[in-house]
């Protein structure tokens, strides 16, 4: 590689992050009518949430004092605004209006916020009861995505070298398995993310699979199944029958339906990421496609591994520069600024992708330069290397798309992934006090008094680990109730003395269990949270 190449990549990053614009994944909920803490003379005749980008509506519920709840009917949506049908016959007193909504990258956005009729609202927060997503990728999301990402790549690439390269031994057998594999673990994914967009759905409730079927990612899904199955069935035909078309149109489909869903959807240049992805998709599946091909022909064909090897090795260097200049171009599309890559979550997870990019460039640099050369000229022990090498570049591709899988759950704003646990403790005196503990040795002691259905007064007193008030420059409440459906309602606290905040207002319409979380803005790129349960009786 000249001087100029090694060049051309790091400024191609630093140049798009330069130029970069300012995407946000994720809905955020911007005004409502009724606002937020409003108090109102007479009911209002239509209920309104606007929110920064299209969503689509997955969840509504409205919870009077009574603890009654209805579902308002959506009357329309107007790009990013739902307008509600106000119930008739609203009681007089505090409301909770709790939503659920996908944003357009399938991501989903809860959140809530009350308002009065005839009675004293609750103290308006400064920030309002912005819409967030949930609090994090999960466990499960994270490993059925992985798990489907490399058996779809796997069997999209390895269509991809039987076309573009030459037939291997097993072809049939890996092409059906990593097929039929990919097709039932994008089923799961299905049916798992509509779940989680319910926020308390299974798998055998038919309204999660219908809620996942109307975003994005339902889309992107189907067109994945479809791939993996034209695949699958392309190696299961009988020999005599044709079967390239087939591996042609999976193996496009494959590809495409990677760029149908994800923060690439949300970008505001979305034909560009859409662009970017799919051709980062096409390269990565090539690689690892591949990658399980050679490693079958160097173990039961090595008389003919050096051919493919080579064939191989000159479409490889284009694709590898696809895939770090489609990775750049991702990374410009949705982080801010350069900073971001150090100061975000989802920046450090790019840094981490990236590292392990580079060792699997390494390993390649060794095939190419030392050990193909070494079986080309007949060298005793070429073929056992270049195995093992070949092996162990297929395992940092799985991490690789492991990290992926954690990447594409997680906002390019900066919002922390899994909120920090709590001590998850039920209260049954009121007032209640507990002391919660944070990553660092950071404490948090709540009380909320009187801790009965009505207002109640939220005072937390914050220490570092060494026992000093910790001042923080913000600190946010926000406080759900899943029992009763109620999404998170956010409220930002007030400081009343170093280490001191208190919130006041008659959020808590309710009685039973309430989860509240606190969040404290210690710096630009630094939040400590806790979270615990209480009881209002």
């Amino acid at each position: 590689m000249t001087a100029a190449r090694a060049w051309a990549a790091p400024a191609l990053a630093l140049l798009l992050l330069a130029c970069a614009p300012r995407v946000l994944a994720h809905a955020s909920l911007v005004s409502s009518v009724p606002a937020d803490g409003a108090s109102l003379d007479a009911a209002p005749a239509e209920l309104v949430l606007r929110f920064d980008e299209p969503v689509h509506p997955v969840q509504l519920r409205l919870v009077d004092a009574t603890g009654r709840a209805v579902e308002p009917r959506v009357a329309r949506v107007e790009h990013g605004a739902l307008h509600l049908a106000a119930p008739a016959g609203m009681a007089t007193g505090a409301h909770v209006l709790s939503y659920r909504v996908t944003s357009s990258d399938s991501h989903p956005v809860a959140g809530a916020i009350t308002f009065s009729i005839g009675a004293p609202a609750p103290a308006p927060a400064a920030r309002g009861a912005a819409a967030r997503a949930d609090s994090g990728p999960d466990a499960v999301s994270i490993a059925l995505r992985a798990a489907r990402d490399i058996a779809l790549l796997a069997a999209t690439g390895a269509a991809l070298f039987v076309l573009a390269v030459r037939p291997f031994p097993g072809q049939r057998r890996t092409l059906a398995v990593a097929g039929l594999a990919a097709a039932l673990l994008s089923a799961l994914c299905l049916g798992w993310h509509g779940a989680v967009l319910l926020g308390a759905g299974t798998l055998m409730d038919a309204r999660a699979w219908t809620a996942a079927i109307d975003t994005s990612f339902g889309t992107s899904t189907l067109v994945a199944i479809g791939a993996s199955a034209a695949i699958a069935a392309a190696a299961l035909a009988p020999a005599r029958v044709p079967a390239t078309a087939a591996l042609v149109l999976g193996a496009a489909a494959g590809v495409a339906s990677l760029a149908l869903t994800g923060h690439a959807a949300a970008a505001g240049s979305r034909a560009w990421a859409g662009a970017a992805l799919a051709a980062h998709a096409l390269a990565a599946a090539f690689w690892l496609g591949s990658l399980v091909a050679l490693h079958a022909v160097l173990r039961r064909d090595a008389s003919r591994s050096a051919e493919a090897l080579w064939r191989f090795s000159r479409l490889a260097t284009g694709m590898v520069a696809l895939l770090a200049a489609a990775g750049v171009a991702l990374a410009a599309f949705q982080l801010r600024a350069l900073e971001s890559l150090a100061a975000t979550p989802y920046g450090r997870l790019v840094l981490f992708k990236a590292a392990l990019f580079a060792a699997l460039l390494a390993l390649a640099a060794i095939n190419r330069f030392v050990l193909m050369p070494r079986l080309a000229h007949g060298a005793p022990q070429a073929t056992r290397a270049l195995t093992r090498v070949v092996g162990l570049e297929v395992a940092l591709v799985l991490a690789v798309l492991g990290v992926t899988a954690v990447l594409v759950q997680t906002s390019p704003r900066g919002e922390p992934g899994l909120d920090a646990p709590g001590a998850a403790t039920a209260f049954a005196a009121a007032p209640v006090s507990k002391t919660l503990a944070a990553a660092g040795g950071r404490t948090a002691t709540l009380t909320l008094a009187p801790a009965r259905p009505g207002r109640n007064t939220l005072a937390v007193e914050l220490r570092g680990a060494d026992g000093r008030a910790l001042d923080p420059a913000a600190v946010d409440v926000s406080i759900s109730h899943p029992a009763a459906g109620i999404e998170p309602l956010q409220r930002a606290m007030r400081r009343t003395a170093a280490g001191r905040w208190v919130h006041e207002g008659t959020e808590w319409a309710l009685g039973g269990t309430w989860r509240v979380e606190i969040r404290a803005r210690l710096d630009d790129f630094e939040d400590a949270r806790w979270s615990t349960e209480v009881d209002v009786h």
